[in-house]
């Protein structure tokens, strides 16, 4: 399994690396700290799972979320569609409006990274477990 985890914190980003390594030993795990250099991962590596974070200095994850969805392609056109990753926001910016955006755009699920350290551990080893299918952290999501 291949791990993308896009977080401009070079602290955060690391602390989500090592959870990573630990809920999933052996992933090939990959970092971002931009929109535009993880725009360019999901294209280069084609993760199984996303770690991503909203704010960054060249946009937000939201917009990482609709590139996804427009790459995906449309209905009448089902040969344009790809592999889309489980996308997991982790955020220092936990309001409702974001998470129901991010809902709308297909994150599999939302983290508040005040507290949901622990919680995204188990998400993530539950998806090297399954094959990275998409795994709920809560239920109503």
């Amino acid at each position: 399994m291949t791990i993308l985890i896009a977080d401009d914190s070079d602290i955060v980003r690391k602390q989500i690396t090592l959870l990573a390594k630990r809920a999933c030993p052996g992933c090939a795990i990959h970092e971002t700290t931009t929109v535009g250099a993880t725009v360019r991962a999901l294209q280069s590596i084609d993760p199984d799972v996303v770690v991503l974070d909203l704010s960054f200095p060249d946009g937000t994850g939201l917009s990482v979320l609709e590139w996804l969805n427009a790459r995906n392609g449309t209905a009448d056109r089902p040969e344009s569609r790809q592999k889309q990753p489980v996308t997991y926001v982790f955020t220092n910016h936990p309001d409702e409006a974001n998470r129901v955006r991010c809902a709308q755009l297909g994150a599999a699920d939302f983290f508040d990274k005040s507290f949901d350290f622990e919680r995204l551990f188990d998400v993530l080893q539950i998806a090297a477990r399954s094959g990275s299918s998409p795994v709920h952290g809560h239920e109503g999501n």
